[in-house]
């Protein structure tokens, strides 16, 4: 990792850990697969256009560093 990519990489985790702080993200990190790393977030919202807008934000996204890719889950939550 170069250290522009790390900078990034440093803003990307911050950008994530202020939505997991307010509450749209449960979980967040990096995922240690033989085949290749990657992320995975786990995240509370409306609709998938607040999914886009999540992505669309993220500075390494913007950067063209990372990609996304989400798929819709049926989760069961605790109750509040």
């Amino acid at each position: 990792m170069t250290e522009e990519e790390r900078k990034m990489m440093l803003r990307h985790f911050a950008y994530w850990t202020d939505k997991l702080e307010r509450g749209i993200v449960h979980v967040f990190g990096p995922v240690s697969d033989p085949n290749g790393g990657y992320g995975l977030a786990i995240i509370e919202v409306e609709g998938e256009e607040q999914v886009q807008a999540l992505f669309e934000s993220d500075p390494a996204v913007i950067s063209g560093l990372l990609s996304e890719e989400f798929y819709p889950m049926r989760a069961v939550l605790p109750k509040h």
